[in-house]
């Protein structure tokens, strides 16, 4: 997809990059900068930095940054071009009329989103029609409002064997997209059939409300089909990555910073209907590290298991507990009444008394493993007693943090009258057990060969070698623009820089002032979308990491003064200007102590006092004068 850069512009200017991180991350000024614990990675101490002047956001920790798209393309998982719907969506601004069919980057992935927007506006019609009656029956049954039904798109699959096919050939939708999608299926004879048939259709979106599939309950449950069919997963849709209602939910669970996770579709659904709005389902599939990482966008604090008290439920929850702790997380659990769903429980209960349900039994994860091992029939013998602290503490030593390995130890010890001391030092044993066993697995993935990824050593050492004077350059001109980088490439040619990162950067920026009666960083940036290593560089200087020289804040110079600025300016030009020099003066003098040629030597000397000379003018007062 290409929009103009009009257009991108416009919307960039309509969405302050702090105001869209802000929603998502709490940040707090510290000087010209905002700061704040990164989404994108754990962290105690903030790294995560927002420039609102210069509209960009960095992460010096792990490395992510970029324009509030950028910003927005990493937060939801979504392209260039969805970012920019979203954004443009947010501000009011519409889109080219027909810039779909104008496109002529309309991607594969793209085409499959369009056909399943299709396919679910198709379901949501039948369930309107006469044979959609006995659906809209059970969804009445169930409880389901129509508001619901809007609101998270139910519909309806006929139970004919073509009907989405034949709907298909009439809005000329392609075949093989069906395919690929799942919607239809390839018998042995190579026939297609429709995959969903008398099935109440549930879309299954993803975080920025893009329909990436399917789940159909059966109306006629017969033996022949099964109860819950999803769709097959394909390039857009793959169920360990996705949550259902999520796309609804995520608003709330930022504001409440509380996620509750349920089984089913109608289990979110219903509870949305009842005021309870920051929940999603892992739709009968146990929870993954992908969908941890997923709402960790929204919330890292509160996990709230709500499931079924079946022995399904319950193995399903401590297999999660496990991948919550190695993400530092702690979860809690809320057990329902036996026979008990959360559909039907809080229809049964009502709103007020199930948020008072969920308050009063919520149980830590140290008081759920000794009550699910209590319904195992473990019994409180000593054995068995022994074998649960000792599974307490092989789940505590997955936590990361060690405070909160120490508050869960004293909870273990409260909770199981188990001497403080000794459960420490059982925890202590583990990790050094675990320690160990870590350094074994190192050590034997380090026989044979050590493979070093050459051009990523060099890259990270080009940003580690940037000069101080490179940097005050790089500073200037993408603080000042055309102005600035005009006057210092009047002094300074592109190959007095040392480092490549910063000579391209400077040679980038020539050229934009050639083109253009003014820019701004944010254009001087884009240049650089597929140059991460020159953007990583760009963005670094352009937080408080790079300031103003230190003899510069010494004098007393105020940042932002126009004395300030043209002082800074000429310094950086004279400092690199004498790095150059200097640098030039050694490699002759290094060739002068091996040179035989009498000839050869009398050019390099010529070519040296001719240097010495340079410099002395550089370091007079009249330099700059000199060059008027």
């Amino acid at each position: 997809m290409k929009f103009t850069d009009q257009f991108i512009a416009s919307v960039q200017d309509a969405n302050d990059v702090l105001d869209i991180v802000s929603e998502r991350v709490q940040m707090k000024k510290k000087g010209t900068n905002y700061w704040g614990n990164c989404p994108f990675h754990n962290e105690k101490t903030p790294s995560f930095s927002v420039n609102p002047a210069k509209r960009i956001f960095k992460c010096f920790g792990c490395g992510k940054g970029g324009s509030v798209f950028n910003f927005i393309m990493e937060y939801e998982n979504v392209s260039f071009y969805d970012a920019v719907k979203i954004l443009a969506e947010k501000a009011h601004i519409e889109l080219p009329k027909n810039e779909r069919e104008q496109s002529e980057n309309f991607s594969a992935e793209d085409s499959l989103y369009e056909v399943n927007r299709w396919a679910a506006k198709i379901f949501f019609e039948n369930l309107k029609l006469d044979d959609g009656k006995p659906t809209r029956d059970y969804l009445e049954k169930r409880g389901i409002t129509n508001e619901s039904i809007v609101k998270f798109g139910v519909g309806y699959a006929h139970s004919g064997w073509d009907d989405l096919k034949s709907s298909a050939y009439r809005d000329q939708v392609r075949t093989e997209l069906l395919e690929q999608l799942g919607l239809i299926i390839r018998g042995e004879n190579g026939s297609t059939y429709d995959r969903f048939r008398d099935r109440v259709m549930f879309p299954i979106q993803d975080p920025v409300g893009r329909v990436i599939g399917f789940g159909g309950r059966v109306m006629t449950p017969t033996v022949d089909f099964a109860k819950y069919m999803n769709s097959p997963e394909s390039i857009i849709y793959n169920k360990s990555r996705v949550l259902y209602g999520l796309f609804q939910a995520k608003e709330d669970i930022r504001k409440r910073d509380e996620v509750i996770l349920v089984e089913g579709y109608l289990d979110v659904i219903s509870l949305h209907q009842h005021g309870i709005k920051n929940v999603v389902a892992t739709s009968g599939t146990a929870l993954t590290p992908d969908q941890i990482k997923l709402v960790k966008r929204y919330t890292q604090k509160n996990f709230i298991f709500l499931y079924d008290g079946d022995n399904a439920g319950l193995k399903a929850m401590e297999r999660s507990i496990e991948l919550l702790f190695d993400e530092g997380l702690f979860p809690q659990i809320v057990m329902l009444p036996d026979g008990q769903d959360p559909d039907s429980y809080v229809q049964k209960l009502g709103s007020e008394a199930f948020l008072d349900y969920l308050t009063r039994y919520r149980k830590s994860f140290i008081e759920f493993i000794i009550e699910y091992s209590s319904i195992k029939g473990e019994g409180d013998n000593v054995q068995n007693r022994q074998q649960v602290i000792g599974r307490l503490i092989e789940l505590i030593s997955r936590f990361p943090d060690p405070v909160g390995r120490e508050i869960m130890v004293q909870e273990v010890s409260r909770t199981t009258k188990v001497a403080q001391s000794i459960v420490s030092d059982a925890l202590g044993k583990k990790l050094r057990n675990n320690r160990f066993i870590d350094q074994k697995r190192e050590n034997k993935e380090k026989v044979g060969f050590e493979v070093v990824d050459i051009a990523n050593i060099t890259e990270k050492v080009e940003i580690r070698k940037v000069t101080i004077p490179e940097i005050d350059i790089l500073k200037l001109i993408s603080n000042h623009g055309k102005q600035i980088t005009e006057f210092i490439s009047y002094y300074v040619l592109p190959h007095y820089f040392q480092n490549l990162l910063a000579q391209t950067i400077f040679k980038k920026a020539i050229e934009l002032s050639k083109e253009k009666e003014f820019w701004e960083f944010s254009e001087l940036i884009s240049l650089f979308e597929k140059a991460e290593n020159e953007k990583d560089l760009l963005e670094r200087i352009s937080f408080e990491k790079y300031t103003i020289s230190p003899k510069w804040k010494e004098l007393g110079y105020d940042y932002e003064s126009f004395d300030t600025i043209e002082k800074w300016t000429k310094d950086a030009i004279v400092q690199i200007t004498l790095q150059f020099i200097n640098s030039e003066i050694q490699g002759i003098q290094t060739i002068l102590k091996f040179e035989q040629s009498e000839e050869i030597t009398t050019i390099y000397v010529k070519r040296n006092q001719d240097l010495i000379k340079e410099k002395l003018r550089v370091l007079s007062n009249t330099f700059f004068s000199d060059q008027n």
